[in-house]
């Protein structure tokens, strides 16, 4: 009874997350699992690929904030790893509350870690380092990320995610410290 309890107990869950195809009993007890979650996923999500993207979102720092898009290049290495480089700048100028403007742009250079929970869905984190403009100021520093990319088509993927850009006073040039971050949606092209 307790082998047949620990079979199914592993068999439903991998069964159930993994989206698996199964065959017909052997016999009462057993199953056969025929399909796993992760061909699917190097079927449909490659690893050692390279993929361009671009996203479109909302950037903010303090009182400026304006519509943002994105480029980015990136290159995966494994089915947890890639490098990103993502190039962010604001349509046209940031605005306030009062009426003026202000250029905000970023460059960064990401490591992305990621945790692929099926063939489809993938959460992540950036840690990077990057340059940020304000104006005509700039700054660069560490940077910081988190999303979400979901497969949708075998070399399209759709992505959200947020970036941590700025946090700093630009060289004590500023009194105050300056927060810059990003909330994006975007998509990406596998090679």
């Amino acid at each position: 009874m307790f082998k047949k309890t620990l079979l199914y107990s592993m068999a439903i869950p991998a069964i159930l997350l993994a989206n698996a195809e199964v065959i017909e009993p052997i016999d009462d007890t057993q199953k056969v699992v025929v399909e796993y979650a992760e061909d699917r996923f190097n079927d449909v999500y490659q690893k050692d690929s390279t993929y361009i993207g671009v996203a479109f979102g909302r950037t903010k720092m303090e009182d400026f904030s304006g519509v943002a898009s994105s480029l980015l290049l990136g290159m995966k290495v494994s089915d947890y790893m890639a490098f990103e480089l993502r190039y962010s700048s604001i349509i046209g100028d940031a605005e306030d509350d009062n009426g003026n403007t202000e250029d905000l742009r970023n460059i960064a250079f990401y490591v992305k870690q990621m945790l692929p929970m099926d063939y489809k869905l993938t959460p992540y984190a950036l840690l990077g380092y990057g340059k940020t403009t304000y104006g005509e100021l700039s700054d660069s520093q560490m940077q910081w990320g988190l999303g979400l990319n979901y497969v949708y088509k075998s070399n399209f993927t759709v992505f959200a995610d947020y970036e941590s850009q700025y946090d700093g006073n630009f060289e004590k040039m500023t009194t105050d410290d300056k927060e810059m971050n990003s909330l994006k949606i975007g998509t990406t092209y596998t090679f």
